[in-house]
């Protein structure tokens, strides 16, 4: 029988990659009495730190295991890429220093961390902002480098800037697995029959919008930033794979490489590597 949504708090963020996955289950939620946050992928990985954190959340893989001891990695409503990731952005002339991210210890500053040290740049001072606030501070000087995800590997040239290097490209070519780029967990003290129930829900969520056949409606064009339907397609077709049904072997794989990462690039884990192994084999499916 499935589990009643009564109360039940969903964060995700409003990229449209979210909301075309997760469109089904929010109207469920809400018409059932839940209630649903946007927010964005800094705000959403910062919740693992609050008393009473909503019952399921879209993170940054990158950030997982600083919610693992409180919930379970689901297998679906993730984004597992094929050789596409963050961006990195410059101005033709080169202007500014240092670079500029999404987000401490976020898969794109992981990933960059790891590009970094292989193209042999050296350290150089690094600063956080909104996704959406990275191509201006770029454009305008004040940083050499941005990182960009999200809808603005899409419209960064509108700005004069130039890529430098795919991250998502970079970590296949290194690793041959999946870009590990968002991952959805669930409270543990839901207790294992409402983590199956949800898993099924978003697998059938999922499902109904991949069967669309345009991606794009009116909900998810609600909450896109300042995007023409067209960037919201390519962003849909960009994120969304056969890995957000269920990211499979290669995507669990995937996350632990960017977990061992993470602690040689950035800064040890709480959760030691049995206890994440351990997330991962029992990391929820809904298929």
């Amino acid at each position: 029988m499935p589990s009643s949504l009564k109360n039940i708090r969903l964060a995700i963020s409003p990229c449209p990659n979210d909301t075309f996955l997760f469109e089904g289950l929010v109207g469920d939620l809400l018409a059932q009495g839940g209630s649903v946050q946007f927010l964005d992928i800094a705000e959403l990985n910062a919740l693992h730190s609050l008393g009473n954190p909503p019952d399921v959340i879209k993170i940054s893989c990158a950030s997982a295991p600083l919610f693992l001891d409180r919930y379970r990695l689901l297998r679906c409503g993730g984004a597992f890429a094929d050789a596409v990731g963050p961006l990195v952005l410059q101005h033709p002339q080169k202007l500014g220093a240092g670079v500029v991210l999404p987000g401490w210890r976020t898969s794109a500053h992981i990933l960059w961390r790891f590009w970094r040290d292989e193209m042999n740049l050296g350290t150089m001072e690094e600063e956080f902002h909104r996704f959406d606030q990275i191509p201006p501070l770029v454009a305008t000087g004040r940083f050499l480098r941005g990182v960009v995800i999200h809808e603005s590997r899409f419209t960064f040239g509108e700005m004069g800037l130039v890529a430098e290097a795919d991250l998502g490209a970079f970590w296949e070519q290194r690793t041959r697995c999946p870009v590990p780029l968002g991952c959805l967990v669930v409270r543990k003290d839901r207790g294992e029959a409402f983590a199956r129930d949800i898993a099924q829900r978003i697998v059938e969520s999922a499902q109904q919008a991949l069967d669309r056949q345009d991606p794009v409606t009116p909900f998810i064009a609600s909450h896109a930033s300042e995007m023409s339907p067209e960037v919201q397609r390519r962003h849909i077709q960009t994120y969304v794979t056969k890995r957000s049904v269920d990211c499979g072997v290669e995507g669990l794989q995937s996350l632990e490489q960017l977990w061992t990462l993470a602690e040689t690039k950035i800064a040890p884990w709480s959760l030691d590597s049995q206890a994440r192994r351990s997330a991962i084999d029992n990391a929820v499916s809904g298929l």
